[in-house]
Order: structure tokens, then C-alpha cells, then sequence
């Protein structure tokens, strides 16, 4: 009888340990799934963003971004964007730092960019002086020290005030931050081209465009970032 009781002991802890083992095993699927679910992102787009500027944020790269948002070359205030990293993903939004000495300036990026779309006064077709309005932009936002009569002209003026501007290389042109400095070189044209992007697949200039990838002059891009003051 003593032998019967003790089976039966057994046999209940046992399905005891055999239970435990069910929500254990539960609980480590729910963790896994959270685990899993904890590197993907929902951004929501802002004035100002930038595939580049998402990008930078969660530390991911630019082409995951644009992937995730089905390669669209323009991004709008409102648009949301799911996306996983294989990152560390911070507990709180990180928030991109406003002004720095040697990096971008995200607040004067918009700043900049904002100025430029108030200089085309809502036009969407080139008047043929791009350099004019750019320049009015550059020196209502940061200082006046852009001069000559063609667009190519500032790039040097550009390079040459590195206490302002960061020089980056001329690649994902379709994804520039708010903010940035286009200028095209001289090429087969009489002044090449320069720009001042929006941050959403779009140029400001003399008017509003889309975001100029090449120059019918042939003359190269050289992409300027404004640093923090």
C-alpha cells in the first residue's frame, strides 16, 4: 500500500515538473517573440526627416531605410516606416543632437532648409538663378560670405569655411538631409547648378523640385552639411 502511495507521489510530481516544463517552454516563446519583436522600428516621418537622417538615428543604414519604405524616392510628414536593426535599441527616442562642432546640425539643417523654401516663394519652375536665392538663404541663416555670378562658384567658398560646413561624399543624393548644399560643377554648362535639399526627396533653389542625381552639364556633385555654430 506504501508502495502504491509513494508511485503515486512520484507520478504527481512528475506531471507537476512536466506542467512546469509547458509554461516554462510558453514563457520562453512569449520572450523569444519579444526579443524579436524589440529590433523592429516604427518611425513616424517629420518635417525635416531624411532617409539619411532616419538612418543615422537608429544606427542603421540608409538602404534599409528605403527598403522598408518600398524605395520611394520622396518621403512626406505622416508617412510611417517599419524597419528591424540588429542594433541595440535604446529604451527612450533618440533624440539627434542639435548642434555639434564637427557634425551635422540637424536644427540648422531645417533651419537652413526652411529659409530656402521660403525663398522660392512657392514656384515650381526655374527662373535661372538658382545661386541668387541659395545665397539669400545662406546669408539670412548662417552668414553672408557667398559671392560671383555662377552657381559652381561655391563650392570652393563652401569648402573653405570648415568652421560651418562639413564636406561629405556626393552619394545617396535621393536621400540628403535637411539642410544640405548641393553644388554642381561647371562642366559643358555655363554655371552649373546649386541647391539646398528639403529632406524628403526634394531641392530648393530658385524653385522647388525634385532632387537633382546628375547635371545635363556633366560636371560632378559636391554635397556641403552645416555644422553646429
Amino acid at each position: 500500500m506504501k508502495s502504491l502511495q509513494h508511485n503515486r507521489a512520484i507520478q504527481g510530481t512528475d506531471q507537476n515538473l512536466i506542467q512546469q516544463n509547458i509554461q516554462d517552454f510558453g514563457s520562453n516563446k512569449e520572450r523569444l517573440a519579444m526579443l524579436q519583436n524589440s529590433n523592429e522600428i516604427t518611425h513616424t516621418v517629420v518635417s525635416g526627416d531624411s532617409y539619411w537622417a532616419i538612418a543615422q538615428q537608429y544606427s542603421v543604414s540608409v538602404e534599409t531605410v528605403q527598403a522598408a519604405n518600398n524605395w520611394k524616392e520622396i518621403i512626406h510628414p505622416g508617412d510611417v516606416i517599419t524597419f528591424s536593426t540588429t542594433g541595440v535599441i535604446p529604451q527612450t527616442e533618440v533624440q539627434p543632437q542639435e548642434e555639434t562642432s564637427e557634425e551635422y546640425s540637424v536644427a540648422l539643417g531645417r533651419e537652413l532648409a526652411a529659409a530656402s523654401l521660403a525663398e522660392t516663394a512657392g514656384r515650381t519652375k526655374s527662373t535661372g538663378r538658382c545661386y541668387f536665392y541659395v545665397a539669400n538663404a545662406v546669408d539670412k541663416v548662417i552668414e553672408r560670405f557667398l559671392y560671383g555670378g555662377h552657381a559652381y562658384m561655391a563650392a570652393d567658398q563652401l569648402a573653405a569655411k570648415k568652421d560651418l560646413f562639413i564636406e561629405v561624399p556626393a552619394t545617396s543624393l535621393s536621400s540628403l538631409p535637411a539642410g544640405a548644399i548641393v553644388v554642381w560643377g561647371k562642366g559643358n554648362s555655363k554655371s552649373g547648378h546649386i541647391s539646398i535639399s528639403q529632406g524628403d526627396g526634394t531641392e530648393t533653389s530658385d524653385f522647388r523640385g525634385r532632387q537633382m542625381l546628375s547635371h545635363y552639364g556633366g560636371g560632378a556633385a559636391r554635397v556641403f552639411l552645416p555644422k553646429g555654430r
